[in-house]
This record gives structure tokens, C-alpha cells and sequence, in this order.
């Protein structure tokens, strides 16, 4: 069985994010220019870009960046004011996932961090239903 797109290209754009701050971190990069590297990367005009696929979707819970905050002016952008996974427990919830309903129902089954309420995840979770 193949894996949907739309979930495989979630988890690139999360682990892109992820080794590339951390290398520029060590590289001597300013927190600024982390900043900055980080919110070019992580489709934070999602799905106003040019390819929907890559989305946010994996990366918005981890990261501690709510981009509706910063595109809510212009009424686009997603909220997701949820944080505190990390990419190998992400990973662990993507065995035998093929879809995105399939990470839907094992996000909201699984251990969620303390500060991530069921609700809050699956609100989150049904921002990408209207595209997939």
C-alpha cells in the first residue's frame, strides 16, 4: 500500500525544518536569522502557495509558531497554536499510516504533549479536511 502524498510531503517539510535550523544553529546562525530561515521554510502561507501538497500540517505541532497570529490581517493562515511533539514521536505515529484520515484518528488516539488538549488537536486536524 503506498503512502498518500499529502502525508509523505508533511513529514519532508517537518524534517527539512528540523535538521536545517539545527545545522544552522551550529553553523553560528543568529537567533534572527534562524527566525527568518524557519518561517520561509515551514509554509506558513500554507495553502495560499504554490504546492498545497507540502504543507505545515506535521511541522504546526512542533514548533511554537502560530502562524495565524501573523496572517490573520488578511485572513488567511492556519491556527495552530498547538506545540511539544517531536519528530520521533511523529515518526512513531506514522507506522502503518497511509492517509490522512489515518494520522488524523492516530494523532487524536495517541499521548498528546500537556499543553495540547484533545479539542485543540482536532480543530487543528480539520483545517486540512477541506483540502484532502
Amino acid at each position: 500500500m503506498f503512502v498518500d502524498d499529502n502525508v509523505t510531503d508533511a513529514w519532508a517539510v517537518a524534517v527539512a525544518w528540523k535538521l536545517c535550523s539545527e545545522k544552522y544553529k551550529r553553523l553560528g546562525a543568529t537567533d534572527k536569522q534562524i527566525k527568518e530561515f524557519e518561517a520561509f521554510i515551514a509554509y506558513q502561507d500554507w495553502p495560499n502557495n504554490d504546492d498545497s501538497q507540502y504543507s505545515p500540517l506535521l511541522l504546526d505541532l512542533i514548533d511554537d509558531y502560530n502562524q495565524y497570529s501573523k496572517d490573520k490581517k488578511q485572513g488567511n493562515g492556519l491556527f495552530d497554536n498547538i506545540e511539544g511533539y517531536s519528530l520521533p514521536t511523529l515518526q512513531k505515529y506514522l507506522m502503518d499510516v497511509y492517509t490522512f484520515k489515518g494520522l488524523k484518528n492516530k494523532l487524536l488516539s495517541s499521548p498528546r504533549p500537556a499543553n495540547v488538549s484533545y479539542d485543540e488537536l482536532k480543530t487543528y486536524l480539520s483545517n486540512y479536511e477541506k483540502y484532502w
